[in-house]
């Protein structure tokens, strides 16, 4: 618990809720990358339509682990107010 302390106070720890919100905010961004990747790729729309198929597959499957991640990490108590380490 002490050192836990000290990593508060070093700057070391961060709100759940704000590192979530950080992913969120980089997931966006690889999602709109994703989202044009087919347009971006070709001029011939059967291509263009088999990479905007992989990219939702790709997005679907991102989604589906972070909304499992997500429910995992919630607070079961309202009292707890989990934190994560950030690396040195």
């Amino acid at each position: 618990m002490v050192r836990l302390r000290i990593r508060e106070r070093a700057g070391k720890l961060m709100e759940v809720s704000e590192a979530i919100e950080t992913i969120e905010e980089m997931a966006s961004a690889f999602r709109t990358g994703l989202q044009g990747m087919g347009a971006r790729c070709t001029r011939d729309l059967v291509l263009r339509r088999t990479i905007d198929d992989v990219a939702r597959e790709i997005l679907t499957e991102l989604a589906d682990k972070a909304a499992q991640r997500s429910a995992e990490l919630e607070p079961k108590d309202e009292q707890q107010k989990p934190q994560l380490e950030l690396e040195d």
